[in-house]
């Protein structure tokens, strides 16, 4: 993964519609880690993260050895990843917001 490409959060949102059973869960690929970090930051439980529960999830991954988020919480690039993440700039992160950067960034995007 590249240093500066804060897209570790997109997996992790699209764990919480995987746990609720949504249908972006059959699109969104998540592993258990992404899923559980993602529940335990979206602390309203709207399946979408703000800005401080994105901070959160961030944290989460880093701490269980995400390198992108390991880098961003280095950086403490929170606010500059969210704004990649937040492509439709309506201030939360949707689990296919966080799906497509992270897709983006493995893919060399950005």
């Amino acid at each position: 993964m590249h240093p500066s490409t804060p897209l570790i959060a997109i997996a992790s949102i699209v764990t919480v519609f995987m746990s609720t059973g949504s249908l972006w869960a059959e699109k969104v690929k998540a592993n258990r880690t992404e899923i559980n970090a993602f529940i335990k930051a979206d602390t309203n439980a709207d399946q979408k993260l703000n800005k401080s529960e994105f901070r959160t999830f961030v944290n989460l991954m880093a701490t269980a050895g995400q390198p992108a988020a390991k880098r961003i919480r280095f950086f403490r690039a929170y606010g500059f990843a969210f704004s990649i993440v937040d492509k439709d700039k309506n201030g939360i992160l949707s689990p296919i917001e966080l799906r497509t950067a992270d897709n983006d960034f493995r893919s060399g995007k950005l």
